[in-house]
């Protein structure tokens, strides 16, 4: 007589060394291996990828609608910065990556606001209503030089 089988069965096919962070165990010792060759491997490409997109998934940024272009920016500019990482001042390459990813997001979030304001701007001149969280000139927001 055979077992009935479970109604509900879990898929285990996931590799189990494949995870979605990165720790310093792993970042340091690429890093260093990149930076002793010159080029950046697709493994160190891979590790900034997963710090940008776990911290874009935090509270502060996951409700954007440009989410991927918080990604992408930061990608890019952690491509750039990995070679400036100092090994003998520190031996933390993931807090130097997640910094440079933090202001990545800040100067696409001011590009974004930038843009957010001369569209209102425009809509304004144009007769129309501007977005609900306008509130005029971002230098007289808060009645600064009146």
């Amino acid at each position: 007589m055979q077992k009935p089988k479970p109604k509900h069965t879990r898929v285990r096919d996931r590799n189990p060394k494949a995870t979605s962070y990165v720790t310093n165990v792993q970042l340091l010792p690429v890093i260093l291996r990149d930076q002793a060759t010159g080029i950046m491997s697709e493994e160190l490409g891979l590790m900034c990828l997963k710090i940008a997109e776990k911290y874009s998934r935090s509270n502060g940024y996951q409700s954007y609608s440009f989410r991927e272009d918080l990604v992408a920016h930061a990608v890019v500019d952690m491509t750039v910065a990995w070679k400036k990482f100092d090994a003998s001042r520190g031996n933390n390459p993931f807090s130097f990556l997640s910094t440079v990813c933090y202001y990545a997001f800040l100067r696409v979030l001011n590009v974004e606001r930038q843009q957010r304001d001369i569209r209102d701007e425009l809509l304004m001149d144009a007769g129309h209503s501007p977005s609900f969280g306008y509130t005029g000139s971002s230098d007289n927001a808060f009645g600064v030089g009146e």
